[in-house]
């Protein structure tokens, strides 16, 4: 690779087709694949270049030479820049090319940083930065071979020669110098009033006409149908069998995206100077007025010297990797005149102007008549004034028939929260009513107004009662903002209001920052730490003991500051946030497995990019049509799922009966408690009301209650005070009563939503056929007053039954479809068919099972007498012996349930395979691949083909050490990589090259350290990626990558190939139950 190839090539302009000869390497000669082009002949041309073929230098910060291309390794995994041997000598210019379009993006902004200079978007076809999946190709779409003129320098400005790789273009895309023509002097002179005077100006225009441009181009190559050297007979037969390809796989064909584009030099500026003399008049960096507006909406109009501090920390940590520019740039150091011009402007953006108030209604009026079901309110004005002392009454309201219902159903304890809270200045903050659910948290009502306001808020909420009349809610729990909590206590006068600890907490931290700084103190002495000891003491003791903790810190002895801030601010408003002070029948939803505020973040950032590019329109159209539904659509496949869990781990004789239809988070939180070592002994103080002791310590006791129709059931425990769940001391006393404890409690209690199933989210046909004898309506949340609790509270049947007449209904709908499938089987292909013969045989499996089983309906039994018992049984003793049977056999079945939730469907434990018939349902059912699939596959082929190296754990690559990897070079690399974002790749050794096939969203810089890593080799100049463009959703992806490796494994180039995708999973469930791989369905490409 060091030797030195000098070749001189005469260009023609006869043909439209050079004659060339390559020098191939791996099998593809191309230039922009980095790749060199020994030779170009055209004998009519007098151009002639030469050029050196070295080895690329991967340091940071510097170029080198591949074949004659500049490679440019500043920062980007893919970047080749190429000096232009095919232009006239007049175009001094650098050719680059990349990938991905930020790519292209990140290479300009690269270049106008280290040139001094700026440009501007002017001219941008339709389909530039479409996937291939997105355009018509097969119709509108020419195959080329190489630039039509390559002597052209303005009409083709990129040039691209015969490489033997056909491609078509996508789009261009085309920038000029912000000094150069004006794009609308034209458009605007015949709108120009002659009789009008006229204004003299010492400037006119900033344009002076600059000719320096870039010019970019997408391609997609399809380098499986290269030709050898350059024919017309050649390119004719290829290009036909392209067009059939194409025509045959709809588009979906596998190639390579390519933005191929040409950088100015900095020669070809003209009319104005450029470089470090010019720093004064350079226009403002994109990513600076970003963080000018992001700042503005967190600081307000009013903090021109916290924002300027903050652009300065922002500019040193984009630089922190090289040396900073210098602070008379004005492109990352603004003064303060235009910070300024900036702030007025994005105060402009919560001003509504007369378009965007006939978009939203156009907007609103088309979501009514599409959604009936929906509610919508919206008053919005124009405001043409900038007075920030007049409140704007605008105002959008949203609300579903699902979100109603769930907030009836769950709406005792409303989370009210400010989406937006993080940027307190930003135009059209979001609020929301969220709800915790038996499964998550779920977002039940919303609003947006223009700015901040009293008012605002108060008539968002005054439309929730409105359109919510049955909802009482008890308890709120609010960010940390006074405002906040004087409209809640004046609207809603019978709730409790309390102050969310996460917030808390952030308050707490942004104080405590500012001020170890301004008193320059270094150690914190986890001040933080012991506020949090506070915010979650449960009793008089807990509180003393940690408020003496926090009196003990020197910080606070010696900081009156300190002192008065936590004291005034916080320890007055301590029954808010306090947990110990919150009402006994609060619950705390620790238990749930979902973050509340993971949802309020991703809400918050997809405001703020629409509202930024002053989209408010789509943002309320993207909220209603997908943001929305798509949550409630989470809450309904949640509850199914949690289900489907819940009966197998009820499956087990020794689960205790009530536990019967609760939440899988719910039984496994009580389960995990439920003790058999017999360290309680139980006393019943007196009805409902217990003392349990700890047998090894006699100081420890706590005082269980039962509670009663008004107050909810307690331990003295730290356990019951952070979960509101039954504690292993709880759980002592029921054991004492036979198991019958859980009856005992107050139906305010077990009936709440919390602790129960959401029954409506199953089939609408079964919602009637439930069969529950309980005497507590679990639906009915807001009823504060009970009947005295019922004894005799049974559960008759722990599944979904159905009467006789509803289950001869499903058996006549069964056999109807079956008659009709049996009649259309002689209509369909042998694919269909077997796919048919795979599903029936998944049926008659389950069918099998459920014959074999114990039936799901208990028998009767005789009723457990709940009358008081006699004295002799009033001091229990704990016969434990059968207990631990149960208990352990039962902890056995949560663990494997859980972890496991459908029985085995492939088990090697040799060689560590192991797949669920939930795996295999997925597989079959069009779901994405999953990871254990995946690894599987991975194991399979390993044992399968000795003379191939990788094939490890995809998604512990990285954190393998890296002696493990002994790189054999004369076995055959194989390894499929986990992408980023759900998406997989798979990589391979064909020739000389290694081949990486992804899709277009894949993370393609992770591919390759992976791949280097995976080989400790500098192996970057041989990795080509292939792309397919129908990845999006990740169904197929991999499905794909474990194609692609099974090809490679045996040989098969599978580039070359297209594969049958609609037989492609039966495919793999076959030769997965085989534990052995054979080539997937394909045809010839």
């Amino acid at each position: 690779m060091d030797q030195n190839l000098t070749c001189t090539a005469n260009l023609s302009t006869k043909d439209n087709v050079s004659t060339s000869s390559f020098v191939e390497r791996n099998g593809v000669p191309s230039v922009l694949c980095g790749i060199g082009v020994n030779e170009f002949e055209k004998p009519d041309c007098n151009h002639s270049f030469s050029y050196t073929n070295k080895l690329i230098t991967t340091s940071e910060n510097k170029m080198g030479t591949l074949d004659g291309l500049v490679f440019s390794s500043n920062n980007f995994s893919n970047t080749l820049v190429i000096p232009s041997p095919i232009l006239p000598s007049s175009n001094k210019g650098n050719y680059f090319c990349v990938s991905t379009e930020k790519e292209v993006e990140d290479i300009i902004r690269i270049h106008t940083q280290d040139t001094y200079s700026h440009f501007v978007v002017a001219k941008k076809t339709k389909a530039y930065g479409s996937t291939v999946s997105s355009i018509d190709i097969t119709s509108k779409f020419r195959i080329h071979w190489q630039s039509r003129d390559l002597t052209s320098t303005e009409e083709c400005a990129v040039q691209i020669p015969f490489q033997g790789v056909p491609f078509i273009y996508i789009g261009e895309k085309a920038y000029m110098c912000h000094l150069g023509r004006s794009k609308t002097r034209l458009k605007d002179a015949p709108h120009i009033n002659e009789n009008m005077p006229k204004k003299h100006r010492s400037r006119m225009t900033k344009k002076l006409g600059c000719s320096a441009k870039i010019f970019v181009k997408q391609i997609a190559k399809f380098p499986q149908f290269k030709i050898s050297h350059n024919s017309e007979y050649l390119r004719t037969q290829s290009s036909q069998k392209l067009r059939n390809a194409l025509q045959t796989s709809e588009g979906k064909l596998s190639h390579i995206i390519e933005y191929i584009g040409t950088l100015p030099d900095i020669s070809e500026h003209s009319n104005h100077e450029i470089g470090e003399n010019t720093v004064v008049k350079e226009p403002i960096d994109p990513l600076i007025k970003e963080k000018i507006m992001e700042l503005t909406w967190i600081y307000g109009e009013q903090s021109l010297l916290s924002i300027k501090s903050d652009l300065e920390d922002y500019v040193k940590n984009l630089f922190q990797d090289s040396n900073p520019p210098l602070k008379n740039r004005r492109r990352y150091y603004p003064n303060d005149k235009d910070v300024a011009n900036y702030l007025y402007k994005f105060r402009l953006f919560n001003k509504l102007t007369s378009q965007d108030v006939v978009q939203l209604n156009q907007l609103v009026g088309t979501l009514k008549e599409n959604h009936d079901e929906r509610l919508f309110y919206l008053n919005i004005e124009e405001d043409l004034e900038l007075s920030s002392n007049i409140e704007s009454k605008s105002i959008f309201v949203f609300q579903t028939t699902d979100q109603q219902r769930l907030l009836e159903r769950y709406g005792r304890q409303v989370i009210f929260v400010e989406v937006t809270s993080k940027y307190q200045y930003i135009p059209f903050p979001l609020f929301a009513l969220y709800v915790a659910t038996n499964v998550d948290y779920q977002l039940v009502f919303l609003f947006l107004i223009p700015s901040h306001s009293q008012s605002g808020i108060r008539c968002g909420l005054k439309k929730a009662l409105e359109w919510n009349s049955q909802w009482n809610p008890k308890y709120f729990v609010l960010d940390c903002c006074e405002e906040y909590v004087s409209i809640i206590e004046e609207m809603f006068n019978d709730s409790f209001v309390y102050l969310s600890e996460a917030t808390c907490i952030s308050a707490w931290k942004s104080w405590l920052n500012d001020f170890m700084h301004s008193n320059c103190i270094e150690k914190e002495e986890n001040l933080l730490d012991r506020f949090v000891s506070i915010a979650r003491s449960f009793n008089e003791e807990t509180l003393q003991e940690s408020a003496q903790k926090l009196e003990k810190s020197d910080t606070w002895k010696c900081s009156d500051d300190l002192r008065n801030w936590f004291s005034t601010k916080w320890l007055a408003e301590a029954k808010r946030w306090v947990v110990g002070y919150r009402h006994d029948q609060f619950i705390p939803t620790h238990h749930l497995e979902a973050n509340l505020y993971n949802d309020i973040s991703m809400l918050c950032d997809m405001h703020f990019n629409f509202i930024k590019n002053r989209k408010l329109h789509n943002l309320i159209n993207h909220l209603v049509d997908s943001y929305v539904p798509e949550a409630y659509r989470r809450y309904i496949d949640t509850n199914i799922a949690d289900y489907e869990k819940h009966i197998l781990l009820t499956k087990a004789d020794s689960t205790p009966s009530f536990l019967q239809n609760r939440p899988v988070t719910v039984c496994s939180h009580i389960i995990q408690r439920i003790s058999n070592d017999n360290s309680c002994s139980v006393a019943q103080i007196q009805t409902g009301v217990f003392m349990v002791l700890n047998k090894e310590n006699h100081d420890k006791s706590y005082h269980v209650s039962f509670g009663d129709s008004s107050s909810f059931p307690s331990c003295t425990c730290d356990d019951w005070f952070w979960y509101k769940l039954p504690c292993k001391h709880i759980l002592s006393v029921f054991e004492t009563l036979n198991g019958q404890g859980w009856d005992m409690l107050p139906s305010v209690y077990t009936g709440s939503p919390l602790y129960n199933y959401d029954f409506s989210c199953f089939d609408k046909n079964c919602e009637n056929s439930l069969t529950l004898d309980k005497s507590v309506d679990c639906s009915n949340i807001n009823s504060s007053e009970t009947n005295k609790v019922s004894t005799n509270y049974t559960v008759a049947s722990t599944h979904l039954n159905f009467d006789d007449e509803y289950k001869n209904k499903l058996i006549s709908n069964c056999k109807t479809i079956i008659e009709t499938l049996s009649s259309a089987l002689f209509q369909v292909n042998h694919n269909v068919l077997q796919k048919v013969q795979l599903d029936l045989q998944i049926i008659m499996n389950y069918i099998n099972q459920e014959k074999s089983e114990p039936s799901l309906v208990d028998s009767p039994k005789k009723r457990q007498s709940s009358s008081p018992q006699p004295e002799k049984y009033k001091r229990y003793k704990n016969n434990t012996v059968l207990h631990e049977n149960k208990v352990e056999s039962l902890n056995v079945c949560v663990n494997n349930l859980l972890e496991s939730p459908n029985s085995d469907w492939i088990a090697d434990n040799e060689r560590n395979i192991k797949l669920s018939r939930q795996d295999r349902n997925k597989i079959l059912s069009n779901f994405p691949i999953t990871v254990d699939v995946i690894e599987c596959s991975q194991t399979i082929l390993k044992c399968q083909f000795n003379n191939v190296f990788g094939l490890y754990n995809s998604k512990k690559l990285s954190q393998i050490a890296d002696e493990i990897f002994d790189y054999d070079k004369t076995k055959r690399i194989l390894q499929i990589h986990f992408a980023g974002n759900g998406h997989w790749a798979a990589s391979g050794k064909i020739g000389n090259g290694i081949y990486i096939f992804c899709c277009e969203h894949c993370d393609k810089s992770k591919i390759k350290k992976q791949l280097i890593r995976l080989t400790l080799q500098d192996i970057e100049k041989s990795i080509i990626f292939v792309e397919r463009s129908d990845d999006e959703k990740l169904y197929q992806c991999g499905m794909y990558a474990i194609a692609y490796c099974v090809s490679m494994a045996l040989g098969v180039d599978p580039r070359n190939i297209n594969f049958v995708e609609q037989e492609m999973r039966l495919h793999l469930v076959e030769y997965l139950e085989n534990m052995c791989f054979s080539m997937f369905p394909f045809n010839d490409a």
